[in-house]
């Protein structure tokens, strides 16, 4: 599955389940640089918590993980076996997120409910992919 394949499918299942999900991809106007930076970084100021997909791991994704942290935000990694190796080389990474969830693929993503259940959010709260 291609990373806009697997991003769409999680904000799909967040929307499914009741929570309001920003997805860059979707979202921010593309092709403008400043004002997709304005977008994306207005978009982590309003969320509660942030997802970052492994398998979408680059340099924009550790600057908005490490912008995000500085906020204060929850910052969550998700995983699955294949990336595994690609996090190695992203070490980094393992500093700026408050919880890893291993998933066995992106075909099962209840385990995201419970990360969310255990933050206590309210499901009308902003939640960014």
């Amino acid at each position: 599955m291609k990373n806009y394949q697997i991003n769409s499918k999680i904000a799909d299942f967040l929307t499914q389940n009741n929570y309001k999900c920003f997805l860059p991809q979707r979202d921010t106007p593309q092709g403008r640089h400043k004002l997709t930076a304005e977008t994306n970084i207005k978009a982590i100021q309003d969320s509660d918590i942030i997802f970052i997909i492994g398998k979408n791991l680059g340099n924009d994704t550790s600057s908005e993980t490490g912008f995000a942290k500085g906020l204060g935000k929850k910052t969550v990694l998700l995983l699955t076996d294949s990336e595994l190796e690609i996090i190695k080389k992203s070490i980094m990474i393992f500093f700026l997120v408050d919880t890893v969830l291993h998933l066995s693929s992106y075909s099962e993503l209840n385990p995201i409910l419970d990360i969310l259940d255990h933050h206590n959010l309210d499901r009308n709260n902003f939640v960014n992919n």
